[in-house]
């Protein structure tokens, strides 16, 4: 009888991380702030985080998720994360909106009537550092809450075409962004552009750098790479104007968000293991609900020799499948994918090629049909590599209950197996 194990999309990601990472503990604080008053107002915030903190909870992350915090309110979440994160193995933070830096010192700008355009106009000239600094969140006091995590990301998209840059001038400052700040030992600290340069809060439903992010973060590349390909994504979509900027401290850049395939999988004891829908997704206005599908148990697990991948028996060790990948997944509905010469394709679980090798990139079969990249653009085939779904879409995502979720020209939305767009 096939042992078969029914996970949550939501846990997905933590299921990966636990097959890839040892099930690594792992804690996000996403804030998107937007409604700001009148001409200080932003469309995109709010949109970036809830997407970065669906795709985070993919990924394993335990997410706090805050949308228009004021002061009190980020100050707030700050602690709570601080408290999460104190014994975790990887601390994020995410943030979208307002920022500016004076004096090579970077803050965060929070909602409410102290930020508002009268409370700053009605300000004399001595008392804005002051305010300033009682008033927004500093990035300082973020990276000292950070100090206990044995690896920390700061994902900041902030600095967009900011009303809040006659603060800065009139306290000696002259820079449109934020200041490049000290590394600390095993934290990434990552830029959506360079130091003292405006980033577009874009016109589609996320910012350019928060979209490009979105296209990549699944990707199973280290956090170095990851962001590298995040930086022409960027540069592209905004014919140069913008070129993010990464910083690492320590081993950080080999961090890998979505897992790598060489570390052994969880032996699965039982016939049926259910996984309810985690309820670690805390936010002051909704919760991110995804539904439940079913994945089959694995008796082959990849491994590496020699930097060549290949399968193992997993209770003999046995090698099953030679090593000769460049790159290799686990087992789903009896199919595994596999990267050899910078090309995926599909084997079973004798080392058949099932699907020639031939694609730019490759996620699961889910439902009989597997999401899959070729010439830029994403489609559907099936077991017998039968294009289902024609490729015309930037992002495709596994199906679930006869839905997958697909972007296109920014724009995401579901689609049933014949490709016909569904609500």
């Amino acid at each position: 009888m096939k042992k078969l194990f029914i996970l949550s999309l939501a846990f997905l990601g933590l299921f990966l991380n636990s097959l890839f990472l040892n099930a690594e503990s792992r804690v996000a604080l996403v804030i998107g702030n937007s409604n700001y008053e009148g001409k200080f107002l932003l469309n995109n915030p709010k949109n970036d985080a809830t997407d970065i903190a669906r795709e985070l909870k993919k990924l394993g992350f335990e997410v706090i998720l805050l949308y228009d915090g004021d002061r009190d309110k980020m100050i707030n979440e700050i602690n709570n994360f601080q408290e999460k994160i104190e014994n975790c193995d990887i601390a994020l933070f995410f943030y979208s909106g307002h920022a500016m830096q004076v004096n090579d010192k970077n803050y965060l700008i929070p909602l409410g009537k102290n930020f508002s355009e009268e409370k700053i106009n009605s300000l004399k000239v001595n008392n804005y550092k002051n305010h300033l600094e009682d008033q927004a969140v500093s990035m300082d006091t973020i990276l000292e809450r950070m100090a206990k995590p044995k690896n920390k990301i700061l994902i900041l998209d902030a600095c967009r075409n900011n009303p809040f840059s006659m603060l800065a001038r009139s306290m000696g400052s002259n820079s449109k962004g934020l200041a490049v700040m000290k590394v600390p030992k095993n934290t990434a600290i990552i830029y959506a552009t360079l130091a003292g340069e405006i980033a577009e809060d874009g016109t589609g439903r996320n910012s350019p750098f928060t979209e490009s992010l979105l296209k990549h973060i699944s990707k199973p590349v280290s956090l170095g790479d990851l962001f590298a390909d995040v930086n022409v994504d960027v540069e592209n979509k905004t014919d140069g104007r913008q070129e993010p900027r990464s910083e690492f401290g320590g081993s950080a850049a080999k961090i890998y968000l979505a897992g790598k395939p060489e570390t052994t999988p969880p032996v699965i004891t039982n016939n049926t293991t259910k996984v309810e829908t985690p309820t670690n997704v805390t936010s002051n206005t909704t919760k991110i609900e995804i539904p439940t599908v079913e994945y089959e148990g694995n008796d082959l697990t990849p491994k590496e020799q020699n930097g060549k991948y290949g399968f193992v028996d997993k209770k003999t060790s046995k090698v099953v499948i030679p090593f000769k990948y460049d790159g290799a997944w686990f087992f789903i509905e009896g199919l595994a994918f596999v990267k050899l010469n910078n090309k995926w394709g599909f084997i079973d679980k004798t080392g058949r090629e099932v699907i020639p090798i031939k694609y730019d990139s490759a996620w699961f079969f889910i439902e009989g049909l597997a999401s899959v990249k070729l010439n830029n653009k994403w489609g559907f085939i099936d077991k017998t590599d039968k294009v289902v779904i024609p490729f015309k879409y930037d992002n495709a995502y596994s199906f679930d209950s006869g839905k997958a979720e697909v972007e296109l020209n920014g724009r995401k939305f579901q689609i049933d197996k014949n490709g016909n767009e569904v609500k």
